[in-house]
C-alpha cells in the first residue's frame, strides 16, 4: 500500500511598524520599517507500507523560493535639515542631514530530497534511519543614503552564495508494553549559511558559513493507571559546529561592527522530565 501527499504554500505579506523613540510631537528620533515578502513552497510525500506492513517507509522532494524587501529609516533631529541657520557664522544654505535610510533586498531558494524507512525487527523492536540531501541558494543587496539629501551613504552592493549539506538521523525503539518505550537515537542537522545585511559599513556586509548539530538522546515514553498518569524522561547531548552567533568587532579605525560569525563549537547537554496527571474528568495536572 502507498499514497502520494501534496503540500503546497503560497504567502503575501506586507508590514508596517516603527518606534518613536524621543516619544515628543517633533521628529527628533523615529525609526520606520516597511516590509514585504512573497514565498512559495512545494513538498510532495510518497509512503507506503511493505514487507508484511514491518516496514514503513517515506520519500519526498521539497522545494521553497522567497523575495523580500525591507526598508528601514531612522529619523534624527529632522527640523535640523529645514531650520535656518545665521550667516555667519554657518556657511550660506547650511542644513545638518542626520537622517537615514537603509534599503535591504533578498532572493532566495532551497531545494531538497529526503528519505526514511521504520522497519519492525521484532514485534516489539523497531529501527529507524533517515537522510536528506539539502541545497539553498541565497543573495542579497542593500544600501544606505540619507533621507533629505539623497547622497549615498552605503552605495549598493549585492552578494550571493549557496551551500549544501547531507543531514540524517538513526535511532531504535523497544517497546516493552503498549504503554512503556524506550528509545535512542543520533541525528545531524543543518542550517544554511546566509548574509549580514543590517550592518552600517560596507565591512559588515558579510556572508556567513552553515551551522551544524550533531545530537544524541535517549529516553523512555509512558502512560500508567489506565492512561492517567503520563512520566516522560530524555536525556541529550548537543554538539554544534560553525555555530552562528552576532559578535562585535572593530574596523581598522578603531570603530565597532556588527557581524554574525561562525564560533568554533559549541555543547548543550541536560535532561527534560514531563509529568501529566488527570486525576479526575476534566481536571489535567502537568509539571516538568
Amino acid at each position: 500500500a502507498w499514497g502520494l501527499r501534496s503540500i503546497s504554500s503560497v504567502r503575501h505579506q506586507k508590514t508596517r511598524y516603527g518606534w518613536d523613540n524621543d516619544g515628543s510631537p517633533i521628529a527628533l528620533f523615529e525609526q520606520p520599517f516597511f516590509e514585504e515578502s512573497d514565498e512559495l513552497s512545494q513538498e510532495f510525500q510518497l509512503s507506503g507500507l511493505a514487507l508484511a506492513e514491518r516496514l514503513d517507509w517515506v520519500v519526498g522532494l521539497y522545494y521553497a523560493e522567497e523575495s523580500a524587501e525591507m526598508q528601514a529609516d531612522t529619523v534624527i533631529a529632522q527640523p535640523l535639515w529645514t531650520a535656518t541657520f545665521p550667516s555667519p557664522p554657518f556657511p550660506p544654505g547650511f542644513r545638518i542631514d542626520a537622517s537615514q535610510l537603509l534599503n535591504v533586498w533578498s532572493d532566495s531558494w532551497s531545494a531538497a530530497a529526503f528519505g526514511q524507512v521504520t522497519y519492525g525487527l521484532t514485534d516489539r523492536l523497531s529501527i529507524t534511519a533517515g537522510a536528506r540531501y539539502s541545497y539553498d541558494w541565497k543573495e542579497l543587496a542593500r544600501q544606505r543614503q540619507r533621507i533629505n539629501s539623497g547622497v549615498m551613504h552605503v552605495p549598493y552592493g549585492e552578494i550571493d552564495d549557496n551551500w549544501s549539506a547531507v543531514t540524517g538521523r538513526l535511532g531504535f525503539e523497544y517497546r516493552y508494553t503498549d504503554d512503556l518505550m524506550a528509545y535512542i537515537s543520533a541525528a545531524r542537522g543543518y542550517k544554511s549559511g546566509g548574509m549580514n545585511g543590517a550592518g552600517v559599513s560596507t565591512l559588515e556586509f558579510t556572508p556567513f558559513d552553515p551551522e551544524y548539530l550533531v545530537t544524541y538522546e535517549m529516553g523512555l515514553r509512558s502512560d500508567w493507571l489506565e492512561r492517567r498518569l503520563r512520566f516522560n524522561l530524555s536525556v541529550f547531548l548537543s554538539d554544534y559546529e560553525d555555530l552562528q552567533l552576532r559578535s562585535v568587532r572593530s574596523d581598522p579605525w578603531g570603530q565597532p561592527i556588527n557581524l554574525v560569525d561562525n564560533v568554533a563549537e559549541a555543547e548543550i547537554k541536560g535532561f527534560e522530565l514531563e509529568i501529566t496527571a488527570v486525576p479526575a474528568p476534566g481536571l489535567e495536572l502537568s509539571a516538568g
